[in-house]
């Protein structure tokens, strides 16, 4: 099954998918209409509130400039002008919520690998589109869920970044679960590039890493379009609760150098802990606030035009602890 999205499957892949960086090639880019007036179309059917929208400048290191937008009352096709000749990065998420004909295609993409890899049960799979401008940048950063790129148009260059304390801090990593960080607000060092693996990725083309290794995404001279697939598992279920344990304990009751281990009753324990405090609401008042400050509009320069800044809702409300 795994081989009609992924020919060049190999039986020995079993043992690389999330444990390593993961390239082969996929089948979806022949099934999905990436042309301009199909993206537009697409942007039509997702409601506004589930489209995120970013700008930022050219620096890799300038996180201050990721800036969070919106695309209320745009049109698709003004929306894919922008894009296009713009700064304007797009993620059309949860897909599978209101489309079925990706629901469809999220069931069979992670049937395959369930059926290609003993053992494997995915958990609270999601898949949306990645829609953005030619010569932007996904900043720095790291992901919670175990994230698989599929290129459907244009060349993106992927930089990944060893998961080691020099390019991920423990405290910043335990503050992206607990939601008072954004993901791009890592510290990018000059010397970094130096350790990353990096891929060009080409439509027809795949990538995958381990869950919260950190990475960032330069497009190449050219739209670019690909299909992002999310999902946890058991093992990614239990690092969601342990880190977010670690983080809460140490700051609260100044509990450091705790075990980020998976593995023992430890791991259950703080998972359960992790998700009694969701439930409970009390880490609420020490989450990031993300204010969105401009709309996208094709007439403004790079595609952008300020707006009086309010709260986006979905970064304000408690994430929900995959269960």
């Amino acid at each position: 099954m795994i081989h009609k999205i992924i020919p060049d499957w190999k039986d020995t892949d079993r043992q690389l998918f999330e444990k390593q960086i993961f390239y082969r090639k996929h089948t979806l880019a022949e099934r999905i209409d990436v042309s301009d007036t199909g993206l537009a179309d697409l942007i039509d059917a997702t409601p506004d509130d589930m489209i995120d929208v970013v700008t930022m400048g050219h620096a890799k290191d300038d996180n201050a400039s990721w800036r969070t937008g919106d695309v209320m009352g745009v049109k698709g096709k003004d929306v894919i002008e922008a894009v296009k000749t713009g700064r304007v990065w797009l993620n059309l998420r949860d897909l599978n919520h209101v489309i079925p004909e990706y629901q469809k295609l999220l069931e069979e993409i992670y049937d395959g690998f369930e059926a290609a890899i003993p053992g494997l049960k995915i958990r609270h799979p999601q898949i949306g589109f990645i829609i953005s401008s030619p010569m932007v940048q996904s900043i720095y950063h790291a992901d919670i869920p175990v994230t698989v790129l599929w290129q459907l148009r244009g060349i993106k260059k992927v930089y990944v970044y060893p998961m080691e304390e020099k390019f991920l801090a423990r405290d910043m990593l335990e503050g992206i679960y607990l939601n008072e960080f954004d993901e791009v607000d890592i510290p990018f060092g000059e010397d970094f590039d130096d350790y990353a693996q990096t891929v060009d990725l080409e439509p027809g083309q795949v990538l995958t890493w381990p869950q919260n290794v950190p990475h960032r995404v330069q497009n190449h001279d050219v739209l670019n379009v690909s299909l992002s697939t999310e999902h946890y598992t058991l093992e990614s279920m239990k690092r969601y609760g342990v880190n977010f344990a670690n983080g809460y304990l140490n700051r609260h009751f100044g509990i450091g150098s705790l075990s980020n281990s998976i593995d023992g009753p430890s791991a259950w324990l703080k998972s359960a802990l992790a998700m009694g405090i969701k439930k409970t609401g009390i880490q609420k008042g020490h989450r990031r606030v993300k204010m969105v400050s401009f709309r996208v509009d094709p007439l403004a320069p790079q595609g952008v035009r300020d707006i009086e800044p309010y709260a986006h809702g979905d970064f304000n409300t408690d994430r929900q602890m995959p269960v």
